[in-house]
């Protein structure tokens, strides 16, 4: 995909697909979870997209998305110990990132800033008998969206 069209869902998926607690990822789907076990969708949450407006015209933005996932699911405590230890182990990746500076690769004029875990992850809703379950992690992603009357990369701290 030509970088200039690269959408901030995409950029943040082609992120999240790089986590290494997805080893056995069947999909990763945008706004779209199936519901076979080990699937996984980015979902956009309803939020304010503009946090600050700056006075040379870029903006201080955010994203706001979910992680779900669909887990086998039983009333073996080992089951669901491993499907909440899961986003365990996602927060403390997004948290190592975000300490270390790496995130979603965006498109020109577009600076990240943070992405982290807003919430702990938990168990959304059961489903096909008891058999299954939808887990969910919220996050936050900000970046700055320069100005295009007065160029890009201005708030860029390289």
């Amino acid at each position: 995909m030509d970088n200039e069209k690269k959408y901030l869902i995409s950029s943040i998926r082609d992120y999240i697909i790089t986590c290494p607690y997805l080893k056995k990822l069947n999909n990763l789907g945008i706004n779209f979870l199936d519901e076979e076990s080990n699937s996984f969708s980015i979902e956009d949450v309803p939020s304010k997209r503009i946090v600050t407006k700056y006075v040379d015209g870029s903006s201080k933005r955010q994203i706001i998305f979910v992680v779900a996932s669909t887990f086998d699911f039983s009333e073996e405590v080992q089951n669901q110990i491993n499907n909440s230890g899961f986003y365990e182990d996602f927060s403390d990746w997004i948290e190592e990132n975000n300490d270390n500076g790496v995130f979603p690769d965006l498109k020109a004029g577009y600076t990240p800033e943070e992405i982290e875990v807003e919430t702990s992850g938990y168990l959304y809703s059961v489903f096909n008998g008891m058999k299954q379950a939808r887990y969910q992690i919220q996050c936050k992603f900000t970046y700055i969206k320069e100005s295009e009357v007065y160029g890009y990369n201005r708030h860029r701290k390289d």
